[in-house]
This record gives C-alpha cells, sequence and structure tokens, in this order.
C-alpha cells in the first residue's frame, strides 16, 4: 500500500492518491471499500482524492482477488483536518442580568483537531479597542455579576493543522447589568483610597460609581457634616456625577481647598437610585511641607559629594600617569650623559658605559618599587679628586676601579 499520509490533510489543500501494488498469477482485481460501508469505492489500482475533503475522512480497505483466492486486506486511516466553524453562540445577543446574579454564555463550533475557545470583553465598543480574557471553555459562567462585567462579548475559536494557527471569532453578544449603585472598589471590597496632600495646597478625591437606573442621589458625608454633589460649603465643593467613558458608570469628585493638618480623615460617597444605596471612604492625607532649608541642605549635599568624587577620580588618573611616565622614559643614555657631565667638570675622560649593564641600576633609581643594588667597592689610597669619581661611579654605575 503506498501514498499512506504521514502528516496533517487539510481540507481543500492536499491531495490525497493511495496505490495498492499486488503480485498475482493470474493477474488480480483490485477493491477499495470504506469501513462501515458495504459499498466499493473503486475498482481501480489507485483512490485519489483530488483535493480531500472532510467527508473523506474514514477507514479505507484494499484487498485483491483472482481465480485462485483473496488476499489478506490492508487499511488505511484519512483523518482530514479543517479550521472551526462557529455554530452557535448566545443565548441571546442581548443578555440582561440583575447586579450579583449569576449569567452565562454558550458558544459551539465544529472542527478537526478539537479547537480552543476564549471568551474576551472589549474593553469599549470601537473596533481596535483592548479585551479581557473572561473565560478558556465553550461555556462562559460568571456567578457573580457586577458593572465590570458589562459590555460587548466575542468568543474566539482556534485551532492548529500543520503548525497554523486557524481562528475565527464570533459575532458579539452583550450583557446589560442593573442593579443598586456600585462604588468601584480600587483592591477589594474592603480597600480604602489614600490621596495624600501638602498642607496648604488644594486637593481632590475622586470616585467611580456605576448603576442601572442613573443614580438619583449623591452625597459627601465626614464627621457630622454632609454635603451633596453640585453644592459647596467653606473650602469644600462637591461636583456634580458626570459619565465616564464607560456605559452607566460616572466619577464623583470632592474638593478640599487649602488642606489643613485636622483635613486628614475618611470622606465617604453615598449614592443612590431606585434599587439601592452603597457607601464607600476615600482617605485624605495631610503632611507638612518640606521646608526649603532642608531641600537646600540636601542639595549641597550631594553637589560636595559630587565634587570630592571628580576630584578624587581625577587624582587616581593623574597618579596612575606619572607612576607610567616614570618607568616608560628612562633611557640607559641619560644615566651616561650625567655621567659624563660630571667628569667633564673635572677634567676626566669618562669610559663608556654599557646600556645593557646599566639596566638594573637605572630601573632602581627610576622606578617607584625598590630593587636589591649589587654592592659596589672602594679601593683605598686614592686623592679626594678620585674619590669624588669612585662617589659618583657607585650611584651611576656597577663597581669600577680607578
Amino acid at each position: 500500500l503506498i501514498g499512506t499520509p504521514g502528516s496533517d490533510i487539510e481540507e481543500d489543500v492536499d491531495t490525497v492518491v493511495l496505490r495498492c501494488v499486488t503480485d498475482a498469477n493470474p493477474q488480480a482485481t483490485i477493491v477499495w471499500r470504506r469501513m462501515g460501508s458495504s459499498d466499493i469505492v473503486s475498482l481501480e489500482e489507485s483512490l485519489q482524492f483530488r483535493p480531500v475533503t472532510r467527508k473523506h475522512t474514514g477507514t479505507y480497505t484494499c484487498e485483491a482477488r483472482n481465480s485462485v483466492g483473496v488476499s489478506d486486506p490492508l487499511t488505511v486511516q484519512l483523518d482530514v483536518k479543517y479550521g472551526p466553524v462557529i455554530k452557535t453562540v448566545g443565548p441571546d445577543r442581548l443578555t440582561t442580568a440583575t447586579l450579583f446574579s449569576q449569567v452565562s454564555f454558550i458558544c459551539e463550533a465544529n472542527s478537526n483537531p478539537t479547537p480552543s475557545y476564549h471568551w474576551l470583553q472589549k474593553l469599549s465598543p470601537s473596533p481596535d479597542s483592548d479585551a479581557v480574557l473572561r473565560g478558556s471553555d465553550a461555556r462562559l459562567l460568571i456567578r457573580n455579576v457586577t458593572y465590570d462585567h458589562q459590555g460587548e462579548y466575542v468568543c474566539r475559536v482556534s485551532n492548529v493543522i500543520g503548525g497554523n494557527e486557524h481562528a475565527v471569532q464570533s459575532e458579539t453578544v452583550s450583557l446589560q447589568v442593573v442593579g443598586p449603585p456600585q462604588i468601584l472598589r480600587e483592591g477589594g471590597n474592603d480597600a480604602t483610597v489614600e490621596v495624600v496632600s501638602p498642607r496648604g495646597l488644594n486637593a481632590v478625591l475622586k470616585m467611580t460609581v456605576c448603576a442601572d437606573p442613573r443614580p438619583r442621589t449623591s452625597s459627601w458625608e465626614w464627621g457630622s457634616l454632609r454635603l451633596e454633589s453640585g453644592n459647596g460649603q467653606g473650602r469644600y465643593h462637591a461636583e456634580e456625577l458626570f459619565q465616564t467613558a464607560r456605559e452607566d458608570c460616572f466619577e464623583a469628585r470632592l474638593h478640599v481647598n487649602d488642606v489643613e493638618l485636622e483635613d486628614s480623615r475618611n470622606y465617604f460617597l453615598v449614592v443612590q437610585n431606585e434599587r439601592g444605596v452603597d457607601r464607600h471612604p476615600v482617605r485624605l492625607a495631610v503632611r507638612e511641607p518640606v521646608p526649603m532649608v532642608v531641600l537646600a541642605t540636601l542639595a549641597a549635599g550631594c553637589l560636595v559629594i559630587f565634587i570630592f568624587c571628580v576630584l578624587f577620580a581625577v587624582y587616581c588618573v593623574r597618579t596612575e600617569k606619572c607612576c607610567f611616565a616614570r618607568r616608560g622614559d628612562f633611557r640607559p643614555t641619560d644615566l651616561e650623559s650625567e655621567k659624563s657631565d660630571m667628569n667633564s667638570s673635572l677634567g676626566r675622560k669618562t669610559p663608556r658605559i654599557d646600556a645593557s649593564v646599566l639596566h638594573g641600576p637605572g630601573e632602581a633609581m627610576y622606578c617607584s618599587t625598590p630593587t636589591r643594588r649589587p654592592p659596589h667597592t672602594i679601593m683605598a689610597g686614592g686623592s679626594p679628586e678620585a674619590m669624588k669619581v669612585r662617589l659618583a661611579a657607585m650611584v651611576l654605575q656597577p663597581p669600577t676601579r680607578v
């Protein structure tokens, strides 16, 4: 049996040709059948699918027969792959749910191999908006509906054939949430947002509330005071609720002018509509401003440290260059020149000094690293002038007899 597929077969892309080769005498007849059916598929040696489709999926048998007998059947399995096709999504294009209730969506698709499902919630109605992954199953179940779940959803179905991804996306389904107001909590239901402001400046406290139907009343409360939205009292002013980019969501703002230390406290936003009420705090923390003297002192300290670091770096660089110059610029001929100058002043002729001999002592004189010097021998009985020459030789050259 020749032509058995060795990799994925993709619908409407690949071609399959199966050949059943026989060796018989007298010549045999080929019979192709599909398992599960008694009908003969073909009596030809080759069974061809150009192109292959999903309806060709199945197990095929090939057997040969002549007047002598019938061969054992050979089988081949065709598993035709195809990308996902969404059948249904819903249950409805628009679903209305009560706040804190349960809701579910279903997405059904056909594909081979089995597809993956992803439920995505659009953050805004625009086509290019970002999305939030809400589920990874064919059925999306939201057990505790909040206003965060309100919006449009799409079902994305995908599979992989021959290393390539095939994906489709459903039409949008919408979820409408109705119920009492819900003030959005950052960090959890018990978390309190803190606003920090230096003393003497103006502070703005902001919170977002969602409600359907629209809030009927809203106010700010602290201590024994209550300030309705749209009103002001002394240094305090509460703005009217205004619509945000999110559907059925509004922002509330409380302005506190020229804040003092005694303004540090919790301020509660209270919102009410026909279905209920919600109340949640935001905290204002007033701090003493940092004195200018402290800021100037810190700046001066940082400047001094910076200057010290620069000077230290310059010192290190210059020290290294100096040491390098003293090590690399010395030449033995300089020592011979100094010796000749001294002898000329004494009226004596200076013998030539071999530079290779002076190499060791020269390094000892002109390098900061001390080395051991060979001992010098001084002959007795000479004149003071000769002694001066011998002393010079002790410093400038190896031992020399005069």
